[in-house]
């Protein structure tokens, strides 16, 4: 799934290749994956988009927003998968959800992998769309302090007594972290993913707080993820330092080997050592 370093490198390529041109044609697959939800009928996108001229995108958090001038905007989130510019004349990939053809005959695609939003809403529409309107604060907003942070802790009833990976997953407290970030935030803040939310002490909170903007600057500066791809087709430049290559391989500060557990429906990677296990 796509975090915020990978939307915010989305947003940044789509504003240099994109404003003013003009939606030529859409086409929505007919064969689209379960998890894939519209916001209206396959045949509104072409009614809607055609003629559409294109603005800045932007990123917060899992969404991405290409406005559509002058009253659309083109909203993708939670989202896996491929979204991609081709250059006129290029194949187009055969698997893709929605197509559409610009007017100097190059054409975006997007493919949804698992689950995601193609949501195209009106300026009114967005303003009542709740999956949007209830995201969370991004580490990298100017909002996102020490403070706001330990007050989004204290009064999460809801996840007072669960991990701190549900947490930090969660649209609604902090917007654009996915469990691929989630494994080196934790493991620069020397966090176990197990902590209960209840149980931080307030140098855990200091030292999450420090990792969450540490870890997603550097994932932005470098592209995202090389596990993701961007506008253009290429891998992202960040390496994340926990994942599936981590495993059995030496701590990067420590030494320890690093391990692998399920935890709520996804894979962790950490370090026994720098992040012990606060249930033994």
């Amino acid at each position: 799934m796509f975090d915020l370093p990978e939307m915010m490198t989305l947003a940044s390529q789509m504003r240099a290749a994109l404003p003013g041109r003009r939606v030529s044609a859409v086409e929505i697959a007919a064969e689209r994956p379960q998890w894939l939800w519209l916001t209206h009928p396959p045949e509104e996108y072409p009614r809607r988009m055609v003629g559409q001229t294109i603005g800045p995108a932007s990123a917060d958090g899992h969404w991405l927003r290409l406005p559509l001038e002058p009253d659309q905007g083109l909203l993708l989130g939670d989202f896996g998968g491929r979204v991609l510019l081709h250059p006129a004349g290029t194949q187009l990939p055969a698997k893709r959800h929605l197509t559409a053809t610009l007017d100097d005959a190059s054409s975006l695609t997007i493919t949804v992998q698992g689950w995601g939003f193609v949501a195209l809403l009106s300026t009114a529409e967005e303003a009542a769309f709740a999956p949007y309107q209830h995201r969370g604060v991004s580490p990298l907003d100017p909002r996102f302090t020490r403070e706001h942070l330990a007050q989004l802790l204290a009064t999460s009833k809801e996840y007072r007594r669960k991990p701190i990976k549900s947490f930090l997953v969660h649209d609604p407290n902090v917007g654009g972290i996915g469990n691929g970030m989630l494994q080196d935030i934790l493991y620069r803040a020397q966090i176990h993913p197990r902590q209960r939310v209840c149980d931080l002490t307030a140098d855990e909170i200091d030292r999450l707080h420090g990792a969450l903007r540490e870890t997603m600057e550097l994932a932005v500066a470098q592209g995202g993820r090389d596990s993701e791809r961007d506008l253009h087709g290429q891998p992202g430049g960040y390496r994340p330092l926990m994942d599936r290559r981590a495993v059995d391989q030496p701590c990067p500060r420590c030494g320890t080997p690093i391990v692998k557990v399920s935890l709520l429906g996804g894979s962790c990677y950490y370090c026994p050592a720098c992040q012990p296990d606060p249930h033994g």
